[in-house]
């Protein structure tokens, strides 16, 4: 498998592959094989065989080995819940049970994947009355539970003609990370579901000013706007929504 070093699909593998196998400081080919074959195509391959990692000394490159990482911890935050919402669509439907069913099946999905992944709630139920309190509790799951990724799942509401999916990161944290994680995220819904790319951006909101780890906040659509609430209106279409998050996340964390 053969790939331009200076692709964006090399970037993503090398995101991948850092975490997994080898970094260089200096790459300009990788050849990956199974069983002496070569691979031609990324994806995902099935092989309980080990790893062996071949170098051209000639090449002088410098590498260095990287622990492996295991599949990641995941923590989804369905935004609000129990005495707390905020849009209403246009047809009546509440964000906070919006919110949770794309979170139900994000968490299926990610789990066929892989991922050890924990919801802040799975029903419709706040954390606390206090909203402060609710707000630090759903963060303190992802660092109490030493998660790799917090997502906090969110619909917009405004005036009809206000449109587009949004995503927002903490300043103190890895900005990098969390701003990568937004925008794979994004992307995948963007491109997948038809709905306009606003401005990812850094916010300060208090679930991810509480948490320790990579972590965003995502606003899927505005569900205020009949074009964006269309991919979003119906049980399917949310399970819809979930496996384009799912894409950006796997992109994100596995390289592909």
């Amino acid at each position: 498998m053969n790939i331009d070093p200076y692709s964006t699909e090399f970037d993503s593998f090398m995101w991948s592959l850092k975490k997994t196998i080898f970094s260089n400081l200096d790459v300009n080919q990788i050849i990956i094989k199974i069983d002496g074959q070569e691979l031609t195509t990324i994806g995902e391959y099935n092989y309980e065989g080990g790893i062996k990692r071949e170098i051209d000394e000639s090449a002088n490159i410098s590498v260095r080995l990287v622990p492996d990482v295991p599949n990641p911890v995941i923590v989804i935050d369905p935004g609000h819940g129990g005495i707390y919402n905020h849009a209403v669509a246009i047809d009546g439907a509440l964000e906070k049970n919006i919110a949770l069913d794309v979170a139900l099946n994000l968490k299926n999905y990610l789990e066929a994947k892989g991922a050890t992944v924990i919801l802040t709630r799975s029903t419709d139920t706040q954390l606390s009355n206090d909203l402060n309190t609710d707000l630090k509790m759903r963060a303190d799951i992802a660092n109490n539970n030493n998660a790799n990724m917090f997502i906090s799942i969110h619909c917009n509401g405004g005036v009809a003609s206000s449109n587009g999916v949004e995503a927002f990161w903490d300043s103190d944290h890895d900005v990098s990370t969390s701003k990568r994680l937004a925008n794979e995220i994004t992307y995948k819904i963007s491109s997948r579901h038809g709905i306009s790319q606003r401005y990812n951006r850094e916010n300060n909101l208090a679930v991810l000013r509480n948490s320790n780890m990579t972590a965003v906040l995502v606003e899927l659509g505005f569900i205020t706007n009949a074009s964006d609430y269309s991919s979003l209106d119906s049980l399917a279409d949310r399970d819809a929504m979930a496996y384009s998050m799912y894409l950006g996340i796997r992109n994100f964390w596995w390289g592909y």
